[in-house]
């Protein structure tokens, strides 16, 4: 099955020649006045992902045209092929709060919003309840698909560690909410419009290229993401099942029948002094080496005939440089749970 590579987060802006219909506000980092210090127009990001071989991107409203979204209306109504929009609430007094999201998100086809903790008012928070701008933000995203939530970190760069704050203190790398019929042990309450029960979590850290989202990392935040859009959508863990090789876990396992029953991949590697060994690989071979496939032969947790773990599988937990791809009969599961449990998106996405 032919792959589609898409960039999950980049910025465009208008060309400093056309500043006066689409104005700067704001120095971006190394410029000395508000013109941009280099061309980052649609254009200039068609040409790198040709040449990358990259089919599309998320855009997200960038900094220096602040709250006006006019230029990346513009490019996703120029690009609907292309390009995918995530648009920036906008927290200042008289900012239009959850209106303002609906509107945009309603006329020009936003998929995503960017809460930026920077631009809140001084002393303001998304969590206070008496001056808070987007209280119905959840209900909001009950017409739409996905909701991700960003809150906890390990650094302050995004969070005080040492706040009572629920938003920085909730430390999960990655967590779906979304229990419904595909899993195991579903929740008997989960229905699709039900935002409390469609949401995932991720950590502040996962989208910061100087903490896991780089490829020194091995862009560990988008595997992560990735990794809870499969649960959100219909696949489970490899390693599903309390004991995963014997009894209901061997007969059940993650209900995939091309990937193999396995115990928890990196913890068992860890166990056996192979975790090492397995990141090395990994990285090797990404990075155009040639390392000897016979190795992968010591990761049989359950150690079943004719069978290795699921040591490329983004639904193992493994080392990020290890997540690489999905099974055949795991993208089946996925459209076949979409089709099945979530008509609203079928719906929403036809075109």
């Amino acid at each position: 099955m032919a792959g589609r590579l898409i960039d999950s987060h980049v910025h465009v802006w208008a060309p400093v020649e056309r500043k006066e219909e689409f104005p700067f506000y704001g120095q971006m980092l190394g410029a000395s006045s508000n013109d941009p210090p280099m061309p980052g127009h649609a254009e200039v990001l068609l040409a790198a992902m040709e040449e990358a071989g990259v089919s599309g991107a998320l855009i997200v409203q960038p900094s220096n045209h602040q709250f006006d979204h006019s230029y990346l209306n513009s490019v996703l109504e120029q690009y609907p092929d292309k390009f995918v929009g995530c648009l920036l609430a906008d927290p200042t007094p008289g900012g239009g709060g959850v209106a303002a999201i609906e509107q945009l998100a309603t006329e020009h086809g936003y998929r995503a919003v960017r809460f930026n903790p920077y631009l809140w008012p001084e002393g303001e928070k998304m969590t206070n309840e008496d001056t808070a701008k987007f209280p119905e933000v959840s209900a909001l995203a009950e017409k739409h698909v996905v909701n991700v939530f960003i809150g906890g970190s390990q650094t302050s760069l995004f969070c005080d560690t040492t706040a009572a704050d629920k938003v920085c203190s909730t430390l999960y790398f990655g967590y779906t909410g979304s229990i419904g019929p595909w899993f195991t042990k579903a929740s008997s309450t989960w229905r699709e419009g039900l935002s409390e029960e469609n949401w995932i979590v991720m950590t502040w850290d996962f989208f910061a290229p100087e903490v896991a989202n780089s490829k020194r990392f091995w862009n560990g935040g988008a595997v992560t993401l990735a990794h809870e859009l499969g649960h959100y959508l219909g696949v489970m863990h490899t390693h599903e099942g309390a004991t995963a090789c014997e009894g209901e876990g061997l007969t059940k396992a993650d209900a995939v029948p091309d990937t193999p029953v396995n115990r928890q991949v990196e913890q068992w590697a860890a166990e056996n002094n192979l975790a090492a060994a397995l990141a090395g690989w990994c990285s090797d071979f990404r990075n155009g080496k040639s390392p000897q496939p016979k190795a992968l032969l010591d990761y049989n947790s359950c150690k079943a005939d004719g069978t290795t773990d699921n040591v490329f599988n983004l639904m193992s937990y493994l080392p990020n440089a290890c997540n690489m791809l999905l099974s055949p009969n795991q993208v089946a599961r996925l459209q076949w749970a979409v089709a099945t449990f979530r008509p609203q998106m079928m719906a929403a996405y036809a075109a």
